[in-house]
């Protein structure tokens, strides 16, 4: 299973020929279903990603009554028939095929199941649905926007009815960003896609003081949040970004940036900057004597996550081939302080990485890998060639833009988001419909699909 690459127009996937083109690919019958199945899945992302239901009507279940529909009309259309020859998808069904494989072989099958019931296959339906259905640049930078628009009203959400723990950090009432670290890193991941839209080069004129706007209220999350990892992720993506821009994008960068510090400075509470302040403080030792409650508990933090780093990686070289079994992490080191005579931290690994190579074991861990790897330099080459043959600078840019998405949130594995979950896949998704939609125009995002199907993202 060798990586592909994008070459003379064409993405490849398993093999070597190319992937057929939208007007080849469904028929007119199968293009209104697929129509159709867009229309659902629109209103399904802005759903996941604002949260909006958790803290509103979470009994209707509309997220998984949306979903179903997308995944029966997805289905039905035939969009899903490319997507299945693609390196991306066969390193996900092949993980899901070892996932189950290593459940069995699992300290406790039920924790097994229940990370796959409620995390991984709801992640590859959302990668399947999406990478089937994303297949026109109109309909990217719809599902782009959308998530843009959702990720600001779950930070309006947060600031308006969110709460504070007893360290003065921002965090939801409830839901998954019932956790001051889960909401500051989203924001983080929120300010990469408005960043995206901003700075797209056939963006409509003044469209980037929306995006502009809509990025402050991420940006304060990200101070109230109190979250060191959502800071570093800034840090690392603001250097990622530097270093593909120009200098004119440079300077503006920096400007933006300098500002955004000085306003976080300002407005964050003292208890959260003290806790910023503790990011290279690695133990206890590094504290002074008069440091602040909140100062030793962000070092305490860090010691716990590179104690349970430490215990993955051990669990990891003694279960190499299958893991202790997905979602049983905790069991397995709860298994190890017992022989030691005391408590089990019963945490997970706080580490997505490992927590793969730890509960899937390598096999598992090399096919996630895979798929990723497979993505990033697929993203890669499509830029690269789309400077060269002299191609829009929007697909150049879309291709640099999802790569920042995809280090953002992958930042965010190493310090904490579970790689069972939908983020990545959902981004990687986006990516592949960029890289089809490359491969069907020619790499040219402004050139009409002539696709009578699937020419626009209207429903």
């Amino acid at each position: 299973m060798g990586f592909s690459s994008v070459t003379s127009g064409q993405v490849v996937g398993m093999g070597s020929s190319p992937l057929p083109y939208a007007g080849q690919r469904v028929s007119a019958s199968q293009g209104m279903i697929s129509r159709i199945a867009f229309c659902f899945l629109a209103p399904f992302v802005l759903f996941l990603f604002s949260r909006l239901l958790d803290v509103t009507i979470p009994g209707l279940h509309l997220p998984f009554v949306f979903g179903s529909i997308v995944v029966i009309a997805t289905i039905l259309s035939g969009e899903w028939l490319p997507v299945m020859r693609m390196t991306p998808t066969w390193c996900f069904l092949l993980f899901t095929a070892w996932f189950c494989f290593a459940s069995v072989f699992g300290e406790w099958r039920g924790g097994s199941f229940m990370v796959f019931k409620d995390y991984w296959v709801k992640s590859l339906l959302i990668f399947l649905v999406i990478s089937s259905l994303a297949v026109t640049m109109a309909r990217i930078w719809l599902l782009v926007h959308l998530i843009t628009v959702g990720i600001g009203i779950a930070m309006l959400v947060a600031l308006a009815v969110g709460e504070t723990d007893i360290e003065g950090r921002l965090m939801m009432s409830a839901g998954e960003f019932a956790n001051s670290n889960a909401l500051g890193m989203f924001a983080v991941v929120g300010l990469a896609f408005c960043w995206h839209s901003a700075s797209n080069p056939n963006r409509v004129p003044l469209t980037s003081l929306w995006w502009g706007a809509a990025a402050l209220p991420m940006l304060y999350v990200v101070a109230r949040s109190g979250s060191r990892t959502a800071l570093l992720m800034l840090l690392i993506s603001l250097l990622f970004v530097l270093y593909r821009s120009s200098w004119r994008q440079r300077i503006l960068l920096a400007v933006l940036a300098v500002l955004g510090g000085c306003a976080t400075f300002l407005t964050a509470p003292e208890v959260v900057l003290k806790r910023f302040s503790t990011l290279p403080v690695l133990s206890q030792a590094g504290l002074d004597d008069d440091a602040s409650d909140g100062e030793r508990s962000a070092v305490s933090s860090t010691e716990s996550r590179r104690y349970l780093l430490e215990k993955s990686l051990l669990i990891t070289l003694q279960h190499p081939l299958f893991g202790v079994g997905p979602g049983n992490f905790m069991v397995a080191e709860n298994q190890i302080a017992d022989k030691q005579d005391r408590r089990g931290n019963w945490h997970v690994t706080h580490n997505g990485f490992t927590e793969l190579s730890s509960e899937t074991g390598l096999p598992g861990f090399l096919l996630y890998m895979a798929a990723l790897v497979w993505v990033w330099r697929s993203l890669g080459r499509l830029s690269a060639r789309a400077a060269k043959v002299g191609r829009p600078a929007e697909t150049s840019h879309s291709a640099m833009a999802f790569r920042t998405l995809l280090l953002v949130t992958l930042v965010a594995t190493f310090f904490g988001i579970s790689l069972y979950h939908y983020f990545v896949p959902a981004f990687m998704a986006l990516a592949v419909g960029l890289l089809r939609s490359a491969e069907e125009t020619g790499g040219d995002a402004r050139k009409p699909e002539g696709a009578a199907v699937e020419g626009d993202a209207r429903c």
